[in-house]
């Protein structure tokens, strides 16, 4: 794959997402496989593609753009009414599962794998976020039962953003020398232009469809690039936040009552998986084989430790004094895959420590995959 060309780079990189798809759906199994696997091989493996040569500048922005649309389709999905009884534990998952995932993480990090403490501690925070890209599919599989579906889905997108800004607090007192209330501001600046552009965005488009403003051919245009302008004009004032926003400005155009929102979400879908098989392939592909090869067998311990004792105490600690039974708290325990955004996460911020020159910035994303 030339990197001299990114044109017929970014063409080759389309068909053989394409083709990993239809052969995940040939065979019956997850697509991620597939991807992953077709990035390692033209990236660490042989050799031949490398994103950052290749995209140069672009390549982070490009990433970040993309995951955002993605969230910004997860966000279209969910709907107010599906809270109903199961509100309040969505929110006990998304903060008091995050703290505890948080934790557990990164002394697994630390103990386990080996890594600096200040590195398990941005892997921990990367790690909190589980993905609605790999979540959502596995849901509309199984089909559980109510009301595990909305919980799962809730938890899968809400996570996210809440997840990413953790990690960007950990990321920025890693390489900056940030106080207590630096830091406190930066959350608040967060939930500011996050929600806020969110918000507004989301019911400005949502009345002007629903007005009739804007001619049915222009409502998928329009709303795609009204998601990325919120999306950049919020990452621009605070980073991160644009993650927040869009999946904001999507939970508030899935709940005006009076919008019919399904044509869009059926242009987004297939947008949405060939972003997906982009940044999986790309992701993979920047990773580097002595990285991967360096934590051998200790990768398998800690991931079984994520499976096997983080997710499940996190599932635990969240849901005491709730409605749920055990066996529902077990299905809970079992779903907690990570999807692209906690790929792209982590490559983004890799790329960041390595620009600042630290030495075991690869550690970071090779703990996450």
């Amino acid at each position: 794959m030339p990197d001299a060309n990114p044109v017929l780079t970014i063409a080759l990189l389309l068909a053989a997402g394409a083709t990993m798809q239809w052969l995940a759906w040939r065979v019956r199994i997850p697509a991620i496989l597939f991807l992953l696997l077709a990035g390692f091989l033209i990236g660490p493996v042989l050799g031949v593609f490398e994103p950052e040569q290749t995209f140069g500048d672009l390549f982070r922005p490009i990433v970040s753009l993309a995951v955002g649309i993605i969230l910004f389709e997860g966000g279209l999905t969910l709907r107010f009414d599906e809270l109903r009884g199961v509100g309040r534990i969505v929110t006990q998952l998304c903060t008091i599962g995050a703290a505890v995932t948080w934790l557990l993480t990164t002394l697994a990090g630390w103990w386990i794998v080996g890594v600096r403490f200040e590195i398990a501690l941005l892997v921990g925070a990367i790690l909190v976020l589980t993905g609605p890209t790999v979540v959502i599919p596995l849901v509309r599989h199984v089909r559980p039962r109510a009301p595990l579906g909305p919980i799962l889905r809730w938890e899968g997108i809400l996570i996210d953003p809440i997840g990413a800004v953790l990690a960007l607090l950990v990321l920025e007192a890693l390489t900056g020398h940030d106080s207590a209330a630096d830091i406190a501001a930066g959350i608040s600046l967060t939930l500011l232009y996050g929600g806020g552009f969110g918000v507004i965005t989301g019911l400005a488009l949502g009345r002007a469809l629903e007005k009739l403003v804007i001619p049915d051919r222009l409502h998928v245009p329009v709303t795609f690039g009204a998601a990325g302008l919120c999306f950049a004009a919020a990452n621009t004032l605070q980073p991160e936040a644009g993650l927040l926003a869009v999946t904001v400005m999507g939970i508030v155009l899935a709940n005006r009552s009076k919008l019919d929102i399904e044509h869009v979400l059926a242009w987004h879908e297939p947008l949405v998986t060939m972003l997906l098989a982009l940044l999986f392939i790309t992701i993979a592909a920047r990773l580097e084989m002595a990285a991967l090869t360096k934590l051998g067998v200790l990768s398998v311990i800690f991931t079984a430790v994520l499976i096997v004792i983080v997710r499940p105490i996190a599932v635990a600690c969240s849901t005491i004094g709730t409605s749920l039974n055990w066996r529902d708290r077990g299905f809970l325990m079992a779903m907690a895959p990570r999807g692209i955004v906690v790929a792209a996460v982590s490559s983004e911020f890799s790329l960041h420590l390595e620009h600042n020159g630290v030495t075991d910035a690869q550690d970071v994303i090779a703990m996450v995959f």
